[in-house]
C-alpha cells in the first residue's frame, strides 16, 4: 500500500489483517526505492494499493514507473483516490491501472474493497 494518510492505512490494516500481509510506503519516492532496493519485490508482491494523491511523485507517476519495471507487467494496480474527478480517472486508467476505487468511508465499503482486491490476487496470471 502507497498511502500517506495515517487513519487510511489504519483501516486498512484492520481491513487486511486477517487475509494478508500489508507492507505501507508513505510516499512514491519510498516505494521506488524499495524497489531499486530489492531486485524481486514487484514479483514478490500480490498487489498495490496506490494512493493518488501522494506527496512529491504522484500516483500516476508511480504507476507508470512500476509498469516499465521488471514485474510490474502483471501485478494488480488498484487506485484508492478521495477523487471522483473524471480526470483522474481516466490519468489513471491511462497509466495502466487495474482498477480505480474511492477510498471506503465506512467498514461496509471496506470490506467491499477488500473483497474485490482478493479477487484480483486470485485470478492475477501469475497466480493461474
Amino acid at each position: 500500500m502507497v498511502e500517506d494518510n495515517p487513519d487510511d492505512v489504519a483501516a486498512f490494516r484492520r481491513g487486511f489483517g486477517k487475509v494478508a500481509d500489508l507492507r505501507i510506503w508513505e510516499s512514491g519516492e519510498a516505494l521506488l526505492a524499495s524497489i531499486l532496493e530489492e531486485s524481486t519485490l514487484l514479483a514478490d508482491l500480490d498487489l498495490i494499493f496506490l494512493d493518488l494523491g501522494l506527496p512529491g511523485i504522484d500516483g500516476v507517476h508511480v504507476a507508470h514507473t512500476i509498469r516499465s519495471a521488471p514485474g510490474g507487467n502483471e501485478l494488480p494496480i488498484v487506485v484508492l483516490s478521495g477523487s471522483q474527478a473524471e480526470s483522474d480517472i481516466v490519468r489513471a486508467l491511462e497509466a495502466d491501472v487495474t482498477e480505480y476505487e474511492v477510498k471506503p468511508n465506512s467498514l461496509r465499503d471496506l470490506k467491499l474493497v477488500v473483497a474485490r482486491a482478493m479477487a484480483l490476487i486470485d485470478t492475477s496470471p501469475a497466480s493461474v
